[in-house]
């Protein structure tokens, strides 16, 4: 495995990278010798990239979940990692997010699923970061110094949701009161979380959530939901509802696929990739074990946000467009120049 300064010099230098244009994702990295992030192991989701925001659950450390009638495993890949071997995997993923970066220096908020809970395993992540120049941006507040931001609801899990912004930006962290008349509210604790990032005259928001199991990931038909799967679908749609007129971006893996939270039609726009994850499943008959695709992860964005976005993809369009044009009718001329002489 190259180190980060090596990683850094070959990005600077253009080496030939899996770019897929039309997910707006790099889909296999040099850091992983050319692999994705699930054929190589480093997590069982794939980032996502959206409107200068990336996504990505990073897999909290593999470890075995005993069930009363059976064991299971908290991740995509069946596997039980030891520290040394979690702290491996989360310098692996600091060079990721690196390289995305790097590629796409117009993000400015990193949001993270599933991140480092203990001080040691974060500073892993967190080093990693600072060998990076491209990754100083998000580290320049004197009064967040490692730059995190992050639920902290004391006597209850810490289900690792972690967020980075552009040091640009005002952070403040958003009261979610309206969890507080939910049935699901203990559910949802540190697994929800609203910022205001205010930057001068420009204000945005960006909710990240991570929604617990319900047994929804395969289900095709929102009429066969769960009733906590029906009840995230309907906090998902309230609070789209509520900052429809201020841009708001809403990062999470909701455990379901994000298409059945309203309408398909309500997707554009919007960022979700499918089968963008993996599940390890064990078959209930034969005892078998195999592991198998899911569509849970998206950004969806509110109304206003929606339009600005669409506004913003118009104006480059348009400026490419001229900007060709503007080359053609150069080389047009200097042809016209050079048959007159």
């Amino acid at each position: 495995m190259m180190t980060t300064r090596l990683l850094h010099s070959k990005i600077q230098k253009k080496v030939v990278c899996d770019y897929d244009e039309k997910s707006n994702n790099i889909k296999n990295f040099l850091c992983l010798d050319g692999e994705d992030v699930v054929t190589a192991k480093v997590s069982d989701h794939h980032p996502i990239i959206h409107d200068k925001t990336l996504f990505w659950n990073i897999m909290m450390q593999g470890k075995m979940r005993k069930g009363l009638t059976e064991n299971s495993y908290n991740n995509g890949f069946g596997i039980i990692e030891t520290d040394a071997q979690y702290k491996k995997r989360l310098i692996c993923i600091g060079k990721i997010i690196a390289e995305i970066i790097t590629y796409h220096p117009f993000i400015e908020v990193i949001s993270l699923c599933e991140g480092p809970i203990n001080s040691v395993d974060l500073n892993a992540l967190l080093h990693s970061f600072h060998a990076v120049p491209c990754m100083k941006k998000f580290f320049k507040d004197s009064i967040n110094k490692n730059g995190l931001y992050k639920p902290s609801m004391t006597g209850f899990p810490n289900w690792g949701l972690l967020m980075m912004v552009d040091s640009r930006y005002e952070v403040s962290q958003i009261s979610c009161d309206f969890l507080e008349k939910l049935p699901i509210k203990d559910k949802l604790v540190n697994r929800f979380q609203l910022w205001k990032l205010k930057k001068e005259e420009a204000v945005k928001y960006v909710a990240l959530c991570h929604l617990p199991f319900s047994g929804d990931e395969n289900i095709k038909d929102k009429n066969k939901l769960s009733l906590c799967g029906k009840m995230y679908c309907d906090l998902i749609n309230k609070i789209l509802d509520q900052y429809s007129n201020q841009e708001l971006m809403i990062c999470g893996d909701f455990n379901l696929n994000p298409y059945l939270i309203n309408k398909i039609n309500d997707r554009i726009l919007d960022k979700v990739e499918n089968n963008n994850s993996i599940l390890f499943s064990i078959d209930t008959k034969s005892k078998t074990d195999f592991i198998k695709s899911v569509t849970v992860d998206g950004i969806l964005l509110s109304l206003l946000k929606k339009k600005k976005y669409y506004s913003s993809q118009i104006d480059f369009s348009l400026f490419n467009k001229l900007k060709r044009e503007e080359q053609l009718f150069k080389q047009y001329t200097n042809t016209m120049h050079k048959r007159t002489m």
